[in-house]
């Protein structure tokens, strides 16, 4: 009788151990994901920044190029 506790006790310890690497495992999976969430989600804000910056440089160049064909127009009609 004694034996069969003692086995009883020795799984219920083997479940136990497994279970808990099982949700250390779980954890650190889903700490993985949430880094790599993060990760991306930063990644995404860089991008959008850096686009706004080309779509503002874009927009100065041609202000840049409409002023410079206002004044090579000007200077046209001044020779004329």
């Amino acid at each position: 009788m004694k034996m069969l506790e003692k086995l009883e006790e020795y799984r219920e310890q083997k479940m136990n151990q497994e279970i808990a690497l099982l949700e250390a495992e779980r954890k650190r999976e889903e700490d993985e994901l949430k880094k790599a969430r993060d990760k991306e989600r930063k990644f995404a804000k860089y991008l959008e920044k850096q686009r706004e910056k080309l779509q503002e440089l874009t927009s100065e160049k041609q202000e840049r190029l409409n002023q410079e064909k206002k004044e090579i127009e000007l200077k046209k009609k001044k020779e004329k």
